[in-house]
């Protein structure tokens, strides 16, 4: 049961993956510079 759903999970993620992966960047990115804008109003 389980190992079905983590399959089809998994042929889902394939089929998006390179989609994901700019989203996921694009989300670090935006963490990065949110976390630069934090130090930086921190240290000022």
């Amino acid at each position: 049961m389980e190992q079905q759903k983590i399959a089809r999970m998994n042929s889902r993620l394939k089929q998006k993956d390179s989609r994901c992966q700019v989203e996921v960047l694009f989300l670090v990115a935006i963490l990065i510079v949110a976390n630069a804008k934090l130090l930086h109003s921190l240290h000022s």
